[in-house]
């Protein structure tokens, strides 16, 4: 089944790679990488230290549990 536009999208080179349980304070952020996959490869999701999460592809349901630092 062909999804009309799905198709048509053009690669792209990400500026940097993220890693599981990356943190983000480089870039200014208190927040840490999780590798959360569903139904696309590479998904992640960015978890804060104040506890938001902020999930970028998210289709079923997941357990996270953090890893102490």
């Amino acid at each position: 089944m062909k999804i009309s536009g799905l198709n048509n999208q053009k690669r792209f080179t990400p500026d940097m790679r993220l890693e599981d349980n990356q943190r983000l304070s480089m870039l200014g952020l208190d927040a840490v990488i999780l590798h959360t996959p569903r139904h696309s490869k590479g998904s992640i999701s960015i978890l804060t230290d104040d506890g938001n999460l902020f999930c970028g592809d998210f289709m079923g349901r997941i357990k996270i549990q953090r890893k102490p630092h």
